[in-house]
């Protein structure tokens, strides 16, 4: 009896449907994991993090001995106070892969060694217990926007205590003394030319001492200028309509 007569399929087109309906579901499958995977963010973050390996390998391959070239911003205290506070924030933000990338870039034997977070808050004088939940980044934008306009009427305890260590005596006797404690007050926001000539301004140049309690109050005014320049202007700004 011959298998037309019976009708009894020979199995090629039964196989072929099975195996399109495999891939179909193997398609599906696969699309469903990928949306799921980009969905919880897993997808970003292994995307991140091949890109900071190949990163280091191509700056490894191009770069053995690690003397990549940096800019100028990079040096003296406040360069390395931005560089804390943009590796603190990616911390924050579990950046950690564009994290590593970063700090490739920015490390080498011609860099300046970065600041450990206790410095940072130092240098920022920040307490450690407002860093737990938020950036430091954020914190000090808080500072600047929530601040009300006040005037400042006398030094912070912080200032005082310092000027008080290092210059114990009623009457200071050496200016160039004067000079680097000043810059080393406020040199983490200001060029040390803009603190010099300031210094300079308001220190006769002919002077072999002054009291400590002039210094005080110099530095007192240095700090009511800067809150004075920080003060929006009595009136807005009128926009001149044209003719």
């Amino acid at each position: 009896m011959s298998t037309d007569i019976m009708n009894i399929p020979t199995g090629t087109a039964s196989s072929d449907d099975l195996s399109d309906q495999r891939g179909n579901n193997d398609n599906e499958l696969r699309d469903l994991v990928y949306q799921t995977l980009e969905r919880d963010g897993l997808i970003s973050r292994l995307k991140a993090q091949l890109r900071a390996a190949v990163f280091k390998t191509l700056e490894k391959a191009t770069n053995p001995i690690g003397t990549n070239s940096h800019s100028s911003l990079d040096d003296g205290m406040t360069g390395r106070i931005c560089h804390a506070l943009v590796l603190d924030w990616l911390e924050h933000s579990h950046l950690l892969y564009t994290e590593d990338v970063f700090k490739v870039e920015t490390s080498g034997p011609n860099r300046s060694v970065p600041l450990t977070h206790t410095e940072l808050l130092e240098q920022l004088h920040i307490n450690l217990n407002q860093t737990k939940t938020e950036p430091i980044l954020h914190i000090l934008l808080d500072q600047s926007t929530n601040r009300p306009a006040s005037i400042i009427n006398s030094l912070p305890d912080y200032i005082k205590q310092s000027i008080d260590n290092q210059f114990p005596n009623e009457k200071i006797n050496d200016m160039n003394r004067i000079r680097d404690h000043f810059r080393s007050l406020f040199s983490s926001a200001f060029d040390s030319s803009v603190l010099d000539a300031f210094i300079n301004k308001n220190i006769p140049s002919l002077s072999k001492s002054i009291p400590k309690h002039d210094y005080e109050q110099i530095c007192l005014k240095w700090m009511q200028g800067c809150a004075n320049a920080l003060k929006p202007p009595s009136t807005p700004i009128q926009q001149i309509s044209s003719m």
